[in-house]
């Protein structure tokens, strides 16, 4: 560990130089964390950004462990960057936190998503302290606006509902909203899907793990004329790869 203690006296820098390094042992500081800094999402088409900030360590946590919502986070930090500063440093962050939601509040943010930008700093935090670039006394108690129990999704759309709302769309788009009718899977499966992935033995789709958000493989009976979940109405012509037509 090289710096100075800010003494001039050899004995008193000699006791600082000890809990310094005490303090090391313990886990209670680490060198120069306070080069640590926020930083930002690159601009596209630039270079991608160190791991040696924040966002940095943040973004190569989402790339090695392959999270498809990369897009999504780097939009929600690039508020927090657009309000501190990327060279702002990270051990300085605790006390300015309660202005960022009150600022945030004030551009119409909801809570909720506040709350999410706030989680991301948070488990950048974690990152950094794992990897010993901020010791647990520097990192700040980030927290997170409360859950509103108004915001709660109510009212759900019955068959007769959706098969109404079928006849005023276009074949291929009412394919879809049929298939998410009947199908727990999210949308991005639904558009994803290719005739490789139905099985007329075994009457079943198939999700495949790349294709999952869980990674994990799904499947999914299907009536044997395939009219419940196919709508072969509207499904490809015959040559195309893709399950239902015209999703983008």
């Amino acid at each position: 560990m090289r710096g100075s203690t800010g003494e001039v006296d050899e004995e008193r820098a000699r006791r600082v130089l000890q809990k310094k390094r005490e303090a090391m042992k313990r886990g209670d500081e680490v060198p120069h964390e306070d080069r640590l800094r926020l930083g930002q999402p690159p601009s596209p088409g630039a270079v991608p950004a160190s791991e040696l900030t924040l966002f940095g360590l943040l973004d190569a946590d989402y790339k090695f462990k392959r999270n498809r919502s990369i897009g999504t986070m780097r939009s929600s930090f690039r508020h927090l960057s657009t309000y501190f500063g990327p060279n702002a440093k990270a051990v300085k962050l605790g006390a300015p936190l309660d202005g960022y939601v009150e600022h945030r509040r004030g551009e119409g943010a909801a809570d909720a998503s506040i709350r999410i930008e706030m989680a991301l700093l948070d488990r950048a935090f974690r990152l950094a302290e794992k990897k010993k670039l901020v010791s647990h006394r520097s990192r700040p108690v980030i927290e997170k606006p409360a859950d509103d129990p108004s915001r709660v999704r109510t009212g759900f759309f019955r068959r007769a509902a959706v098969e109404q709302l079928c006849q005023h769309l276009p074949a291929h788009v009412a394919a879809v909203v049929t298939y998410m009718f009947f199908c727990p899977w999210r949308v991005g499966a639904a558009r994803r899907l290719e005739w490789r992935d139905y099985s007329t033995a075994d009457q079943a789709l198939t999700l495949r793990r790349e294709l999952n958000k869980t990674k994990r493989e799904m499947r999914i009976p299907v009536d044997p004329d395939g009219a419940t979940v196919l709508a072969p109405r509207a499904c490809t012509t015959h040559g195309s790869r893709a399950l239902l037509r015209g999703t983008p």
